[in-house]
């Protein structure tokens, strides 16, 4: 690919507004600047125009355009069927951008991460795209991620990297009339930012609470950490400064005209759920479940 058309795609993904096109004129303007790849990242966003980093000025410029094109209603309740997006800033903990629900607020953001136990980390590692899944856990104002001190992600994730944290639940799947139309009930979230590395006091502490969070009702029933698996541990937090919410709901919204077809329409819930704890094959005898992870 040609290096004018590798800046130009770069500029598209990054000014693509919450519905998905270019604002008017973007793909007729040239791209200007560093692009952030890699490790040089931080540099690229401290250098190029405009006084803002890339995607601070994303976000400005998608609730400028929604604004000016009318889409921006926070008084307007969506119907309860409709897809909607917010984008929560810790500043202020409201949601801004196209597609409001009056009343959504930070607490959207802790719901859908509180009810995800794996989240996928996007991030840029010697020019390469990756996403990983890992084990994540929403504690207080902060998500947390915890591996292998050895691995790539989280030698990335301990340097500070900017990265990207997403989580999707499906609810339900949307049958339709038109397979068109057919769609999924989902929770989603996105979180943004550089992890910090905690260690110390605080590192044991954290780790209980992750396995806690993780496994509910286990806590107490383990031994003590060992110093060499403390050592061996890479422990993660990541601020909810910055992260975005979609969220499906309700019926299939099929066109008019098809309403009076008979075909079925509905919505097929989708649940997970814990089965019946197993005791591990080389278990010795006498030692009862804890009370906590009982039915």
């Amino acid at each position: 690919m040609e290096p004018d058309l590798r800046r130009r795609r770069s500029f598209d993904r990054r000014f693509v507004d919450d519905h998905g096109a270019a604002p008017p004129g973007a793909l007729d303007q040239p791209f200007v600047g560093k692009l952030p790849v890699g490790r040089d990242h931080r540099v690229a966003r401290e250098t190029e125009p405009g006084g803002q980093p890339p995607r601070r000025r994303q976000r400005l410029a998608a609730r400028d355009f929604a604004a000016r094109d009318g889409l921006v209603q926070p008084e307007v309740e969506l119907p309860p069927e409709r897809q909607r997006s917010i984008a929560i800033r810790r500043d202020a903990r409201q949601p801004v951008g196209p597609g409001l629900v009056a009343g959504e607020t930070f607490g959207s953001l802790g719901h859908h991460l509180d009810a995800a136990s794996i989240g996928h980390v996007a991030f840029v590692h010697d020019g390469w795209p990756h996403t990983i899944p890992t084990a994540i856990a929403r504690l207080d104002d902060s998500l947390w991620l915890h591996g292998s001190r050895s691995s790539r992600l989280y030698q990335v994730l301990a340097a500070g990297e900017p990265v990207a944290v997403s989580v999707c639940l499906v609810d339900a799947l949307v049958k339709a009339r038109s397979a068109f139309h057919c769609s999924m009930n989902y929770r989603s979230a996105v979180v943004y930012g550089g992890g910090v590395p905690v260690g110390g006091a605080a590192k044991r502490e954290v780790l209980d609470r992750f396995t806690e969070s993780l496994i509910p009702g286990s806590a107490g029933d383990y031994r003590a950490h060992l110093a060499r698996e403390l050592k061996a541990t890479e422990l993660i937090r990541l601020p909810l400064d910055e992260a975005s919410c979609k969220v499906r709901t309700g019926d299939p919204i099929d066109d008019d005209d098809d309403l009076a077809l008979s075909h079925w329409a509905g919505i097929i819930p989708l649940t997970t759920v814990s089965g019946t704890p197993r005791a591990a094959a080389n278990l010795p005898a006498g030692i009862d479940l804890p009370p906590g992870l009982r039915p």
